[in-house]
């Protein structure tokens, strides 16, 4: 994003749609916390206009938001729009359904048969619980990118 959509290299006009995780003074989840802080100064240093839409917003400042951003994206410019916890209530829900035989359980115990005594890289909380609780063996586990809760400290070695 920062090389190939700028106006220095290609000028390709993209309009990013960004759900705020993290958003300050939102409870989130840790990992999502300093990503959250730096969301909005990550934009201006690429030098990408952005519009935080929350849910006191009104459909007449989205669509101010959009006349505004109208000649940066006709000059090759990116401009973003920033979604807040909440800021889309009204929307549709969506059923999910899932048309595959085999389900996340599942599809981790073989991950785990077939990695013999290779460590396993759990990026998300749910991932390293249903891999701790099934394995039903020991293995080398580690826990990256999320952090403890209660410390702040990195999980590291699990099991």
């Amino acid at each position: 994003m920062a090389s190939l959509l700028n106006e220095k290299v290609y000028s390709i006009p993209m309009i990013f749609v960004i759900g705020w995780r993290g958003e300050p003074g939102i409870h989130d989840e840790p990992q999502h916390v300093f990503q959250g802080e730096v969301t909005l100064k990550l934009l201006e240093d690429m030098g990408i206009s952005s519009f935080i839409i929350s849910s006191d917003t009104s459909d007449e400042e989205v669509k101010n938001a959009m006349s505004s951003f109208s000649e940066k994206l006709q000059n090759g410019q990116d401009v973003a729009f920033v979604i807040c916890k909440g800021a889309l209530t009204e929307a549709p829900k969506v059923a999910y359904s899932n048309i595959f035989s085999m389900k996340r359980e599942e599809i981790i115990e073989h991950i785990v048969e077939i990695s013999e005594e290779n460590p396993i890289i759990s990026t998300t909380k749910i991932s390293l619980l249903k891999v701790v609780e099934g394995c039903g063996r020991k293995t080398k586990l580690w826990k990256v990118v999320e952090e403890k809760q209660s410390c702040g400290k990195l999980w590291k070695n699990l099991v």
